[in-house]
Formats: C-alpha cells, structure tokens, sequence
C-alpha cells in the first residue's frame, strides 16, 4: 500500500479510538463489574413552585377569576356575568304556522253591506320566550296575510264617468252619472304582533302532548285591490277615459286575537294544531270620489271576524 492511501486511513482509526476511550472513562464499573447507566440531569425548581405549599385535604383552592393572567379577562371567560342565560333563564323557541279560515265582514260603511264572507290566508313565525319554569311565553310574531270577498250586486252606488253609447232615454258623454257596484275586494297585510302563551295541563318542555291558549295584539300595513261593475243597459265607459276596471289603496289596520292549541311533540320539534278568533279593524279610502270617480263619498271603513284553523312546527 503506498504512503498517499495509508496516511488517511491512519488518520480515521486514529479518532475512532480516541472517541471509544472517552465514552468508557464516562462509565464508572460497579462493584460487579458491570456499567452503570448515565446520571439524568437535574432541573431547577421554579422560583414562584417554591414559595409555595401543595393544598391540605380539605383546603378550597382559590377561585379562577381571582388567578392573575396577562390576557384580558374578557379573552379568558372569567367573567362572572358574561355568558348568563338571555331572556331571563328560559329556552328561547321560534314556531312556523299557517292559518286559513272565513273572514265575515262584521260592522263598518258600505262595504260591511257589500261583501260576502271571504277567505283568510296566513303565513308568518313567532319567537317565544319561555319564563324559567316553561310554562308561559311572551310572543313576538310576524306574518303575511290575503283576505278575499266577493261583494253583492245589490248593492248599489253612483259613479261619474265618460259613457258612451247609452240607450235611451239615458243621457251619456263625459261627467254622466251611472250606477255601479263593487265585484270584489282583494287585500293584501304583513302583520307584527306582540302576545302571551300559557300551557295548562303541562310545561313546554315537558313529555306528551300539551294544551295551551294565548292572546296578542298587532298592527298590519298593506294595500287593497277593488274591482267595480257597471249596471247593465247604461251603454260603456268611453276608453280613453278614468275606467271603473279596479282601485288600490293603502290599508292600515288593528287586529286583536285569541287562540287555542294543542301540542304534540315529533322528534326533534313539536307540531301544533288549534283554533284561532280574530277581530280586525282595517283603514281604507277605496270608495272615495278622488279614487273610483264616485258621485258621493262611501265610508269604506271595514271590521272583519275571522275563524281560522292553525297549524304549525315548534322547535
């Protein structure tokens, strides 16, 4: 072998060796004669664990609101009153429903007088919020609702329009005076309602089925559609002019109810079926001169009574 290859060589024995002779001066021998196992390092004690004292039996550590943090309390949730209970301690529950029943016009101007009894749709939620021990809620509702009457030909008014073709001895021409009727009356409400649940056999959360009877009271906004007739044989109302076809207006109202239910519970949610008696007071200036060419003002004031079946899902 030449000098070149053997003097690397010697080199890397050399610091093998010297790497095995100190890792055996690190192991001291036993008494019989075998290595003992390398001493574990021992850590320092922190400086606040050795102030104190491990707690006796018995001893109430000290609360975690009183324990200091760098972080904001408010980070951490130690905050006594910051996740309490909303709406008193008592569960907070929303309920869908649907309401449909006749709506009989019940007191008001001409069109008490006018109108059959109609058909009244609902649609709308309700927000319960329960007392601690669920068994009464105060109730916030929101709905959606269409009330439609056929009206009576019998009853009668006059209207000023342009006619033309009239029979005689029927004058005709702008600002003639003919005899009308009202066909139907469309309304359209959305509805917001404040009210007061209580169960009577049984708290709501409680198993089986559950009755319960309620009231509210509420303000409605909307618009109404009127269609008119002419009486036959007055000839036609001239096409270029104000036509008798339909009216709308705006319609505010006032509505107080009562209701009664029964509960069932389905799973995970509750299905409702009951009875419900409202009483509403609507606002409408449909039957004025300045609105449907009227000859006289009508008073189109209107009180309604309507009978509904409810029904609806709790959860």
């Amino acid at each position: 072998m030449s000098a070149k290859a053997s003097f690397p060589l010697a080199v890397l024995l050399t610091v093998i060796g010297f790497w095995t002779a100190r890792g055996q001066e690190g192991a001291q021998p036993s008494p019989e004669g075998t290595p003992l196992p390398p001493t574990a390092e021992v850590l320092p004690m922190p400086s606040d664990a050795s102030a104190g004292q491990a707690p006796q039996s018995g001893q109430v550590l000290p609360a975690a609101s009183s324990l200091t943090s760098p972080m904001s309390s408010w980070i951490i949730h130690n905050q006594s009153d910051c996740c309490s209970p909303f709406g008193g301690s008592g569960p907070i529950n929303t309920e869908l429903y649907v309401n449909t029943g006749p709506s009989i016009p019940a007191a008001g101007g001409f069109l008490h007088k006018a109108l059959e009894t109609g058909w009244d749709i609902q649609g709308g939620g309700r927000s319960m919020f329960f007392n601690p021990a669920v068994d009464a809620a105060w109730t916030a509702d929101l709905s959606l609702m269409s009330i439609f009457n056929h009206a009576r030909p019998s009853q009668m008014f006059l209207v000023t329009a342009d006619i033309q073709f009239a029979p005689l001895p029927l004058s005709s021409g702008p600002g003639t005076q003919v005899v009308a009727h009202v066909k139907d009356l469309h309304r359209t409400f959305v509805t917001a309602a404040l009210g007061r649940e209580w169960y009577l056999n049984a708290p709501a959360n409680a198993a089986g089925w559950k009755w319960r009877a309620g009231l509210d009271i509420g303000g409605r906004i909307g618009t109404g559609r009127a269609n008119f007739a002419l009486e036959p044989n007055q000839g036609f109302i001239a096409p270029n002019s104000a036509g008798l076809e339909h009216k709308t207006d705006t319609l505010y109202g006032l509505e107080i109810a009562l209701h009664s239910d029964i509960e069932i519970p389905c799973g995970c949610c509750t299905l409702t079926y009951g009875f419900r008696a409202e009483w509403d007071y609507t606002w409408m200036d449909i039957l004025q001169p300045r609105n449907a060419q009227l000859a006289h003002s009508l008073n189109s004031q209107l009180q309604d009574v309507n009978l509904l079946l409810t029904a609806g899902v709790r959860f």
